[in-house]
C-alpha cells in the first residue's frame, strides 16, 4: 500500500510538473483573443501579412543553443575555457553538441509530449485571420528573418572556431621536462581523444544550420537566397540547393532518391542519396546551359560555378588558417552530410505514392477528378528550376520522366510525410517536422505551417529515434508497422476522394519493386 501511494504521489507530482511548469512556456502567444482586441485591432491588420506567424519564445531561442554549445566546445577545448576542468567535465562540453541534440532535448521532448500549441495552430490562425493577419508570400523578408539570422550565427561560429583553432595550434609551447613535460603529452594525448567530440559539436550546430537554408531555400526572397547559397555551397551541400525542388515533385515515387523504400538500410541510402544529389545538380544545370545554348563547361553553369566555389572556399581558409583547418573542415562537412542525410532517410521512410490506373488516370485528368491537386500545383509553383517534369493535370500527379516511363503517380497527401510535434525538436528545425503540411504547400513560411491530423507521426522524438537507423533490427521493428498503416490510410484517402490508383502489394512485394526501381532510376541517372 505504502507503495502504490508513493507511486501515485509521483505520477501525480509529474503530471503536475508537466501541465504547470514547462507547458506554459510552450504555449503560443496568440491563443484566445478577446472581442475587445479583435474588435480594435481588426482595422489596424487587415490584409496585413505577418511573418511572425504563431511562434513562441522556444523558436527564437532554441536554435541559438547549438551554435553556442559549439561556441562552448571551441572554447574548453583550446583552454580558452576552464582550462582546470578535470577530463570528464571537460569532455561533456566538447561534446555538448550530441549531448544536447540526442540526450538532452529528446528527454525534454519525452516528458512533455506532443506540443498542444502545435496541434492547436489553425485555431491560432483562425483567430489571426479574424484580425485580418494573413499568411505571407514567399518573398516576405520577416517571415524568413530567424533562419537567415541563425545562418548568419552558425558561419559567424564556425570561422571563429577555426581561427581559435589556429592560433592555439601557432602558438609557441615552452619547453617542459619532467613532470611538466609529461602532463602536456598528457593534453596533447586529450586533445586527440576530444577532437572527434569538438567536430561532431560543429556539425550538429550546422545541422541546425542546414534546416535553416532549407527553410531559405522555398523562399524568393534574393537575401534569403544568398544566405542558403552561401552555407550550403561552403559545406560542400550546393547540390541540395540546386535539386531539393525536384524531391517535392517526385516525392514517394521510385524516381525519387531522397525518399527510402521500406526496407532499405540506411547504409544503403547514404551513398545513392548523396550521389545522386550530386548527379541531379549537374544534369539540371547542363540542360539549362543546353537549352540557352550556352556551353556546359563555362560560367554559365551555375552547378560547375559552386563546386569551383566550393573548393576555392575550402582552399581560402586552408591557406589563411592552416591545412590543419581545411581538413578540420572537411570532416565537420562529411558529419553534416551523414547527419542530414540520416534525417531525409527518416522522414519519408516507407511511405509511397501508387501507381495510377493508365486509364482511368486520363479520365481523372479530362474530368478533373482527385484531392491534393494544390498541393501538386504549390510544389510545381515554388519549384523555380524543375526540369523535365511536366505538372499534374487536376490533382493527378506526374512523376519525373527519368526512369520512370509512362509511370504516373497519386497526388501528394498528408499521408507522404512523417511529422512530429514535439515542441524542442520543432523549434530547433524551424518546423520542417510538421512536414505533411510543408509538402502540401513548400513556399508557406514555417511559422505558418499547421500539422494536418492525418499526417503519420513518428513514435519518438526523431533525434533519438534516428539512432535506431545504425541498428537495422531496432528501426525496423520501431517503424514497419506504422509504415504499413500510412500506405493503407492512405489508400483509402485517394479512393475516398475518387482517385484511381493501382491495386495495393503486399508490403514485401512492393519493397522489392520499389528498391529494383530505384536502383533502376540511379543506374538511369549516372548514364
Amino acid at each position: 500500500m505504502a507503495l502504490q501511494s508513493r507511486h501515485g504521489r509521483a505520477t501525480f507530482l509529474h503530471a503536475y510538473w508537466r501541465e504547470r511548469a514547462l507547458r506554459p512556456c510552450l504555449r503560443r502567444p496568440v491563443l484566445t483573443v478577446s472581442a475587445v482586441a479583435a474588435s480594435s485591432s481588426a482595422a489596424e491588420g487587415r490584409g496585413k501579412a505577418s511573418g511572425l506567424g504563431s511562434l513562441t519564445f522556444l523558436d527564437f531561442v532554441v536554435p541559438f543553443s547549438t551554435p553556442l554549445a559549439a561556441a562552448i566546445a571551441t572554447g574548453v577545448y583550446t583552454g580558452a575555457v576552464g582550462a582546470d576542468l578535470a577530463w570528464p567535465l571537460r569532455a561533456l562540453l566538447v561534446g555538448g553538441g550530441p549531448l544536447l541534440v540526442h540526450l538532452l532535448f529528446p528527454a525534454v521532448d519525452w516528458a512533455l509530449g506532443p506540443s498542444r500549441a502545435l496541434a492547436e495552430r489553425q485555431q491560432q490562425q483562425a483567430q489571426q485571420q479574424a484580425l485580418g493577419i494573413k499568411a505571407p508570400g514567399a518573398d516576405h523578408f520577416l517571415s524568413r528573418a530567424l533562419p537567415c539570422l541563425a545562418v548568419a550565427v552558425q558561419l559567424l561560429v564556425l570561422l571563429a572556431t577555426y581561427g581559435a583553432l589556429a592560433a592555439a595550434a601557432g602558438a609557441p609551447a615552452p619547453p617542459l621536462a619532467g613532470a611538466a613535460g609529461a602532463a602536456a603529452a598528457g593534453l596533447q594525448q586529450q586533445q586527440l581523444l576530444l577532437l572527434p567530440l569538438l567536430v561532431t559539436s560543429l556539425a550538429l550546430s550546422a545541422g541546425m544550420a542546414q534546416a535553416a537554408s532549407h527553410e531559405l531555400l522555398h523562399s524568393r526572397h534574393p537575401v534569403h537566397l544568398a544566405a542558403a547559397w552561401l552555407f550550403l555551397t561552403t559545406h560542400w551541400w550546393y547540390p541540395y540547393f540546386r535539386a531539393h525542388h525536384q524531391h517535392h515533385l517526385a516525392v514517394c515515387t521510385p524516381a525519387d532518391y531522397a525518399s527510402a523504400p521500406r526496407g532499405l538500410s540506411l547504409a544503403a541510402y547514404l551513398p545513392r542519396y548523396i550521389g545522386s544529389s550530386y548527379t541531379e545538380a549537374w544534369q539540371l544545370a547542363a540542360a539549362e546551359c543546353r537549352r540557352a545554348g550556352h556551353p556546359v563547361f563555362s560560367t554559365h553553369n551555375s552547378c560547375l560555378v559552386a563546386l569551383v566555389a566550393q573548393a576555392a572556399l575550402t582552399a581560402a581558409l586552408g591557406l589563411a588558417l592552416g591545412p590543419a583547418a581545411a581538413l578540420l573542415h572537411g570532416a565537420v562537412c562529411a558529419v553534416l552530410l551523414t547527419y542530414m542525410s540520416v534525417l531525409d532517410y527518416v522522414l519519408h521512410y516507407g511511405l509511397r505514392r501508387p501507381p495510377l490506373v493508365v486509364a482511368a488516370a486520363a479520365a481523372a485528368t479530362a474530368g478533373g477528378v482527385g484531392g491534393g491537386a494544390d498541393a501538386a500545383v504549390s510544389t510545381v509553383a515554388d519549384s523555380r528550376e524543375v526540369t523535365g517534369v511536366a505538372p499534374a493535370a487536376a490533382g493527378v500527379a506526374a512523376a519525373p520522366a527519368a526512369g520512370s516511363g509512362a509511370v504516373r503517380y497519386a497526388p501528394v497527401t498528408p499521408f507522404n510525410s512523417w511529422s512530429s510535434l514535439y515542441p524542442l525538436e520543432n523549434a530547433l528545425f524551424f518546423n520542417v517536422l510538421i512536414h505533411g503540411d510543408h509538402h502540401m504547400t513548400a513556399s508557406r513560411s514555417y511559422a505558418w505551417l499547421v500539422p494536418a491530423p492525418s499526417s503519420p507521426t513518428f513514435p519518438a522524438p526523431i533525434n533519438a529515434l534516428a539512432l535506431a537507423t545504425f541498428v537495422p533490427p531496432l528501426w525496423r521493428a520501431a517503424m514497419h508497422e506504422r509504415v504499413d498503416q500510412a500506405n493503407s490510410a492512405n489508400l483509402r484517402h485517394l479512393a475516398a476522394t475518387g482517385v484511381p490508383v493501382a491495386a495495393e502489394q503486399g508490403a514485401a512485394e512492393q519493397g522489392a519493386a520499389e528498391q529494383v526501381a530505384a536502383e533502376q532510376v540511379a543506374a538511369a541517372g549516372t548514364a
